[in-house]
């Protein structure tokens, strides 16, 4: 919640009325609940078991809390679910995915995933999935989880970590083997990171 805070008085107020109409709104409609559940759940959740809740919540083509005149208020520090959400259909669909589901773009790895794993592990907590309604109500009530702080390297370490282990599975989730006469390219930091623990 700390990019909100650092936001004018006057838009915060503005968020947080809408974050309360879209609280009202979902408890009326019995799917407030269900979303807390998701945001503690004790297990990853797959999406078999989300698609009931993902229907009944865009069946209300709710606006998300944080738009403001149709721009996202917060864009440079949008969760990452929606810089991942990449689609190809029309933009009209947006306005009814149960009807005209969008299709999207498939990425070899969906960082919000190892962003989840990350946190599980630096806090010793489950993967969360954190749906964006109530955002506000999670962060109150885990205000000591939300406030840790770790140093900056070490988390670029971590998070790249998973992410080549993501990278060097082949799609049965066994481990690949790169060609040995094909070197590999990295960034400064990467390089350091693959010399020193020997893998990717």
């Amino acid at each position: 919640m700390e990019v909100i805070r650092l936001l004018p008085v006057e838009q915060q107020d503005r968020i947080a009325a809408r974050l309360e109409r879209s609280k009202s709104l979902l408890l009326s409609h019995g799917i407030w609940q269900r979303l807390l559940d998701v945001g503690e759940s004790e297990r990853p959740l797959d999406d078999d078991e989300l698609a009931p809740l993902n229907e009944a919540y865009y069946s209300l083509r709710m606006p998300c809390p944080f738009l403001e005149d149709e721009v996202c208020s917060i864009y440079d520090e949008r969760p990452s679910a929606c810089r991942e959400l990449l689609v190809t259909s029309p933009p009209d669909y947006c306005q009814d995915m149960v009807d005209n589901p969008v299709d999207a773009l498939p990425v070899p790895i969906r960082v919000s995933t190892v962003l989840g794993l990350l946190w599980g592990d630096l806090t010793g907590t489950p993967p969360r999935m954190i749906p964006l309604p109530i955002i506000k109500n999670w962060v109150e009530r885990h205000q000591p989880e939300s406030e840790r702080t770790w140093q900056g390297f070490a988390l670029l370490e971590a998070a790249l970590d998973k992410i080549w282990r993501f990278l060097s599975q082949d799609r049965n989730g066994a481990p690949t083997k790169l060609p040995q006469d094909r070197p590999i390219r990295t960034s400064g930091v990467q390089q350091e990171f693959i010399d020193k623990n020997g893998r990717i």
